[in-house]
C-alpha cells in the first residue's frame, strides 16, 4: 500500500479516536521520531517535524498497537498491521 495513504488512513483512525497527532520541532540531538504520550490528561502522538511519511506511519502504527481500538472501525490493512499479520509496512 502507498505510504500516503495508509498515512491518511491511520490520521483518520486517530481522528475517530480522538487522539491529537501533533507534528513537532525537536532538538536534533535528541534523534527522535516521535511517539504516544499524554498531553495535558489525554493521549497525543507527538512526531517530528524531520520526519518522513514511513517514519510517520511507523510512529502511528507503534501508537495505534497501544490503544484500545475495538471500539472504531478500522481498515482491514490497518487492522492486520497493528495485529502483526502483515509482514511489511
Amino acid at each position: 500500500m502507498d505510504p500516503s495513504t495508509l498515512l491518511s488512513m491511520l490520521e483518520e483512525a486517530f481522528d475517530r479516536l480522538g487522539v491529537a497527532i501533533r507534528v513537532e520541532t525537536m532538538p536534533e540531538e535528541a534523534r527522535l521520531v516521535g511517539g504516544l504520550c499524554i498531553v495535558n490528561g489525554a493521549y497525543s502522538v507527538i512526531i517530528s517535524a524531520r520526519a518522513n511519511t514511513a517514519e510517520r506511519v511507523d510512529v502511528l502504527l507503534d501508537a495505534l498497537r497501544q490503544l484500545d481500538t475495538e471500539s472504531i472501525w478500522l481498515p482491514p490493512a490497518i487492522r492486520e498491521k497493528i495485529s502483526g499479520k502483515s509482514h511489511s509496512n
